[in-house]
C-alpha cells in the first residue's frame, strides 16, 4: 500500500499537490492531515465527495510500502509506516539538509509546489474535471499571490494557463470566493496583537519584521495573518511566532528576491532552521507534549524537568543552580536529631524498658 501525505495546517497549494499526486500515482491513497486551514476546510466541506481524499481514520490497515510527501519534507506518520519506509519527496522549498538513503527527492524552484505536478499531468495529457482544475488553480494562486510574488516563475504561469484551458471548464467564481476568505473574530484579535508587538530589525540593508504572541487554544491558520502583516508593513521579510500551547508555530514570509537564511543557534540544531526566499514561507512546528517534556523538553534529553518553584524560593534556588529546590527558612534550623528520634519511636511503638538507650544512640544525646 502507498500513501500520499502533506503537512499539517494544509493550504491550497498542499491540497492541490495532494490531488495532483493522486492523479499521477493512482495506486496511492491521498491522506488528509488532521489540521487544515480554515478556507481549505470550508472548501472541502462543500466539495469533499468530488475528490479521492481520505482521512487518517479511513486509512485501511496494512503495511505502507512507500510514502509520497508533497509540499513538505517532514513526514506525518500514519499507521503502517515505519522509520525505514521508503519516501518520495516532491517539494519546491529549498533545503540543503541531507536526506536518509531511503528518501528520493524531486525538487525544482517554482513559486507553487502544485506547478511541479501540473507539468507532469500536462505531459500525461491527463483529463481534469472542472472541480479538479479549480483546486489546482487555487493552489497556484494562493502560493504565488496570483502570480505576483517575486518567487513566481514562468513555469507557474504556464501551468496555470494549462489548467485554465477551455476544456477544463475552471470555475473562477469559486477561486475568487476562497482566495478572499475573510478573517474571523479570533484572527482579527490576534492580528491586532501581532501588530502591536511588531519589532523592526535592519540586517544588511533589509528590513525584517519580528512579531510574537501567545494564543493558547487558537485553532485557525496563521498563514493568512502572516500574508496580511507582510502586505501591511511592506518589509523585506516577516517572522511571526505564536505560542499555541503545545505547539510554537513560526511562519516566515518575504517579498525580496534575495534569499534570507535564518538559523537558530544550538541546541535547536539544523532541523529548526528557517529559510525564506522570494515570498515562500517555511512552517516550523515544535511539539512539546507531556511525554516528550518528561524526557527533557524539546531537545529530548533524559533529565526530567524540575517543578516550577514557589515565588519565595526562586532567589535561593537560582543562587544554588537549582530553581526547584526549597529555600531554607531563616531562624529555623533543621531538627535532624529530633526527627531521627521520632522515626525510632514510630518504628518501635510504645516505650519499653531500655528504650531510652536506643533513643540516645539515635540522637547522639
Amino acid at each position: 500500500m502507498q500513501v500520499i501525505l502533506t503537512h499539517e495546517h494544509t493550504d491550497f497549494d498542499a491540497l492541490a499537490s495532494l490531488l495532483a499526486a493522486s492523479l499521477i500515482y493512482p495506486d496511492a491513497l491521498p491522506v488528509l492531515p488532521r489540521r487544515l486551514n480554515r478556507n481549505v476546510s470550508s472548501f472541502l466541506a462543500l466539495y469533499h465527495n468530488q475528490f479521492p481524499f481520505i482521512t487518517y481514520k479511513d486509512l485501511p490497515r496494512g503495511t505502507i510500502e512507500r510514502a509520497i510527501l508533497v509540499d513538505t519534507r517532514a513526514v506525518n506518520f500514519v499507521k503502517g509506516m515505519e522509520n525505514a519506509t521508503p519516501q518520495t519527496i516532491i517539494d519546491h522549498h529549498a533545503n540543503d539538509e541531507p536526506l536518509p538513503p531511503h528518501y528520493q527527492l524531486w525538487h525544482e524552484p517554482t513559486g507553487a509546489n502544485a506547478t511541479l505536478l501540473i507539468e507532469r499531468l500536462r505531459e500525461m495529457d491527463a483529463a481534469l474535471s472542472p472541480l479538479h482544475a479549480t483546486l489546482l488553480a487555487l493552489g497556484i494562486h494562493e502560493d504565488t499571490g496570483s502570480l505576483t510574488y517575486s518567487a513566481t516563475t514562468h513555469r507557474d504561469a504556464s501551468a496555470l494557463a494549462w489548467v485554465m484551458r477551455p476544456e477544463h471548464n475552471l470555475n473562477l467564481d469559486v477561486v475568487n470566493q476562497f482566495l478572499t476568505h475573510p478573517l474571523n473574530e479570533a484572527q482579527r484579535t490576534l492580528l491586532e496583537t501581532l501588530i502591536n508587538k511588531s519589532r523592526f530589525v535592519e540586517i544588511a540593508g533589509h528590513t525584517i519584521v519580528l512579531t510574537c504572541a501567545d494564543a493558547i487554544g487558537f485553532t485557525d491558520e496563521l498563514s493568512a495573518l502572516a500574508t496580511r502583516l507582510r502586505d501591511f508593513y511592506e518589509a523585506d521579510a516577516l517572522f511571526l511566532v505564536v505560542n499555541l500551547g503545545d505547539i510554537v508555530q513560526v511562519v516566515a514570509r518575504s517579498v525580496t528576491a534575495l534569499p534570507l537564511d535564518v538559523r537558530p543557534p544550538p541546541p535547536c540544531g539544523p532541523a529548526a532552521s528557517l529559510r525564506v526566499a522570494g515570498g515562500r514561507g517555511v512552517l516550523l512546528l515544535l511539539r512539546a507534549d507531556a511525554r516528550r517534556a518528561g524526557r527533557g523538553g524539546l531537545h529530548g534529553g533524559r533529565r526530567r524537568l524540575r517543578p516550577v518553584p514557589r515565588r519565595r524560593h526562586v532567589a535561593a534556588g537560582l543562587a544554588r543552580g537549582g530553581a526547584g529546590r526549597r529555600r531554607r527558612r531563616v531562624g529555623r534550623a533543621p531538627r535532624r536529631r529530633q526527627c531521627a528520634a521520632d522515626a525510632v519511636r514510630r518504628r518501635r511503638g510504645p516505650r519499653r524498658p531500655g528504650a531510652d538507650r536506643h533513643v540516645a544512640a539515635a540522637t547522639g544525646r
